[in-house]
């Protein structure tokens, strides 16, 4: 597509410009790296919302993750399922 521009009233619209990379933010989970069975623990102290930032973490990118509380070692297991 070749970029035109266009004048509406004081606003030049510009087309065919597409937007730079996006830097975003870095995942804090890591399941885009991960395959199915692989699994990463969280130590509880740091995260007491991690079941449910896991789980908003996974769907988003079109995954499951299963999570346990190892009390024990004081850790989060989180497992990637699907």
């Amino acid at each position: 597509m070749t970029p035109t521009n266009h004048r509406i009233g004081k606003m030049k619209i510009s087309k065919g410009i597409m937007p730079p990379e996006s830097r975003g933010a870095p995942r804090k989970y890591p399941f885009d790296e991960m395959e199915v069975g692989d699994s990463f623990d969280i130590p509880i102290e740091d995260d007491k919302t991690a079941r449910g930032s896991v789980y908003v973490s996974a769907t988003r990118l079109g995954m499951k993750a299963s999570i346990r509380a190892i009390e024990d070692k004081g850790i989060y297991r989180v497992w990637r399922v699907k």
